[in-house]
C-alpha cells in the first residue's frame, strides 16, 4: 500500500503545537481584563502553563505512535481537506492582515471595522473551519489516533467556548452591527 510516511511529521507538529491556540483564546476570553493588564505577558503565562503538556506527550509516547490504517483513498482525500483548509487559513490572513494573530484583544483601543466583506459574506468564522479542515486532512493523512483526538477536541472547544465567547466580544464591540451580521451570515457555509 502506498503511504506517506515523512507526512507523519504533520501528526507530531499538529500535537505538539495545537494546544497553544485554545489555551490563548480561551484565557483571552476568561480573563479578559486580567490579558489587558498584562498584555504581551499573555504570551509568556500561556507558554509556561504549556510545559505540563509537553512533559505529558514527552512522557507518553507510544500515544504518538498509534495509528490507524487509511487507505491511499482517504490520504489524498485528506490532503485535498488540509489544502482546503490551508487555503481558507492563508485567505482569512491576507483579509485581515495580522488582526487575526489576537494581539488586538489588548493592544488596539480602536476596534476597527466589522468585516462582512470575501469570505465574511460567506461564513463568520473562516478561520475555526480552516483549522477544522487542517486538523481532520492530517489526520486522514496521517492516520495518527492523536490527531484524530486533536481534531475532535479543537472543533469541540472553537464551537462551543471560543466561538460563544468571541461573539459575545464581537457584539459588545459592535453593537446591532454585529447582530444584524450574524442574522445573515451563518457561523460556516452550511452551519
Amino acid at each position: 500500500m502506498f503511504s506517506f510516511p515523512y507526512l507523519n511529521i504533520l501528526n507530531y507538529l499538529l500535537v505538539f503545537v495545537w494546544p497553544l491556540i485554545p489555551m490563548y483564546w480561551l484565557f483571552v476570553h476568561f480573563f479578559t481584563s486580567f490579558a489587558k493588564k498584562i498584555k504581551f505577558l499573555t504570551f509568556i503565562l500561556i507558554y509556561t502553563l504549556y510545559i505540563p503538556y509537553l512533559y505529558f506527550l514527552i512522557n507518553n509516547q507510544s500515544l504518538l505512535n498509534m495509528y490507524i490504517q487509511t487507505s491511499f483513498t482517504l490520504k489524498l482525500f485528506g490532503f485535498f481537506i488540509f489544502v482546503a483548509g490551508a487555503f481558507l487559513q492563508l485567505l482569512t490572513l491576507s483579509i485581515l492582515k495580522g488582526r487575526i494573530l489576537g494581539l488586538n484583544e489588548f493592544v488596539l483601543e480602536d476596534p476597527g471595522d466589522l468585516e462582512t466583506r470575501f469570505i465574511y459574506k460567506y461564513m463568520r468564522h473562516p478561520t475555526y473551519l480552516s483549522h477544522s479542515l487542517l486538523f481532520f486532512g492530517v489526520f486522514l493523512i496521517s492516520g495518527g489516533t492523536m490527531s484524530l483526538v486533536v481534531s475532535i477536541f479543537d472543533f469541540l472547544i472553537n464551537n462551543f467556548l471560543i466561538i460563544p465567547f468571541e461573539e459575545r466580544e464581537l457584539t459588545k464591540r459592535f453593537g446591532y452591527k454585529y447582530e444584524s451580521y450574524k442574522k445573515r451570515v451563518k457561523r460556516y457555509f452550511f452551519i
